[in-house]
């Protein structure tokens, strides 16, 4: 068998791949069927060179990752065995069987399947010009447009499996090659990209401690960049809330890292940074259902982290989660989740604010009693039983914060609700009662 025509030809097939299509996905998993169990031979094993095993491993992890044309649950489970035989050949698994990529490891398959791609030609790079301060002085920097990974994503793919399997003690060692790679991404004007590049640099964040990153101005690197992500682009369907959502947890990692004292004024200006984007963000949401959702779960992280001073925002927050609850709930199953994601950080932020929060008790509780009454129609999308048990919960628990922060509006609002509709709300005036 001639393995390198095998690899060359299947790391090609991988560019021209066409997401959903199913017979691509039957020819890719008959192919990586039939190589496993050549490789499984004793025979077979001993004849491969170990650069040609490291090829192997390049193009078998490149199909374990999700998001791309030619991720399939059947691709994953062929590429999976592939790996297997292929890290017992090379010796890099663990006493648990799990493969541990070792510096020297992920150095060579980015060299092999990685940085080829990455790598700017000097003959096709180009002067770049940025202007730095108010004195119009220039840097003059050397630039390429030659990106040949956007047409080779099986490199981003095999990138992250490699980053994924990286031994976390390992990973500074070779963040001149993680790093570059991973802004690259989160940097391009691709909306997949971005979200790709995003989810390196959670996992990064993940993989390498906080001090190292802050010291060495890699978190400031990550900031900038990131911050970039952080609107929500209507247009562009599920990848907009996949980049909503990627984007936010990436901003909100590398602030803790960033800034790791709550005396520091950085700290708390940061932190308010943060919010205003959130709420800038609630005029491009629109009613997209799942994009609320993801913009609404934000606020929690973002009160944990300010505590009493997020009260500058508490009016624009609360309309924010208020108006998430002015939805029919029994539409779907996607409303009835949004809802109980408001409530609970309505609870978060009546948590941090329990003083400032009697201004806007009445708003509160008029769009918890729309909820409520919502979860009392019959639902035609099989919404109910227990979804709605959990939302019945939420409200009750937060009417519970609302007395407890001001019992007086929060009596004066139930009561008013319990005498309009003394059917719809007897539980409210029960409960507090």
């Amino acid at each position: 068998m001639d393995y390198k025509a095998f690899y060359k030809s299947l790391w090609a097939r991988m560019s021209q791949t066409k997401s959903g299509e199913s017979e691509d996905y039957e020819q890719i998993s008959g192919m990586l069927s039939g190589f496993e169990a050549a490789i499984n031979r004793s025979t077979a094993g001993a004849l491969i060179p170990r650069d040609q095993w490291l090829n192997s491993l390049c193009v078998a992890a490149s199909f374990t990752a999700t998001g791309f044309a030619w991720s399939a649950p059947s691709v994953a489970r062929q590429a999976n065995g592939w790996i297997a035989a292929i890290a017992a050949q090379l010796g890099i698994t663990d006493s648990t069987g799990s493969v541990k990529v070792s510096a020297e490891l992920f150095r060579s398959i980015c060299t092999i399947s990685v940085l080829p791609y990455f790598s700017a030609k000097a003959e096709s790079a180009q002067d770049t010009y940025v202007l730095m301060g108010n004195d119009n002085r220039k840097d003059v920097g050397r630039g390429s447009d030659d990106h040949k990974w956007r047409d080779h994503p099986q490199c981003i793919a095999t990138f992250q499996w490699a980053l994924e399997h990286l031994v976390d003690s390992d990973v500074i060692t070779v963040i001149s090659i993680i790093l570059p790679v991973t802004l690259a991404l989160v940097d391009d004007y691709s909306i997949m990209a971005k979200i790709r590049g995003l989810r390196l640099a959670i996992l990064l964040m993940e993989k390498v401690g906080a001090e190292f990153l802050r010291k060495t101005g890699i978190a400031g690197i990550l900031e900038k960049s990131i911050d970039g992500c952080l609107v929500f682009r209507s247009d562009e369907g599920q990848l907009g809330i996949d980049l909503l959502s990627a984007g936010f947890k990436a901003a909100i990692q590398v602030a803790r890292i960033q800034y790791d004292h709550s005396d520091d004024m950085r700290y708390t200006a940061r932190w308010w940074a943060l919010t205003e984007k959130a709420i800038a963000n609630d005029l491009y949401v629109s009613d997209n259902v799942a994009a609320i959702e993801v913009l609404c779960r934000q606020i929690a992280p973002l009160c944990k982290a300010l505590g009493p001073a997020i009260a500058r925002y508490l009016r624009p927050l609360v309309g924010v989660l208020t108006k998430g609850l002015h939805s029919p709930v029994y539409l779907s199953s996607n409303l009835c989740r949004l809802h109980v994601v408001v409530l609970e950080q309505l609870q978060a932020l009546i948590e941090v604010c329990p003083q400032r929060i009697h201004a806007y008790c009445r708003d509160v509780v008029a769009a918890m009693a729309y909820s409520w009454v919502g979860t009392q129609k019959e639902s035609s999308a099989g919404v109910g039983g227990g979804a709605f048990e959990e939302l019945r919960g939420k409200i009750i628990a937060v009417l519970d914060s609302l007395r407890s922060a001001c019992p007086e509006e929060t009596r004066q609002a139930t009561m008013q609700l319990a005498k309009s509709r003394p059917a719809a709300f007897a539980d409210w005036e029960k409960y507090f009662h």
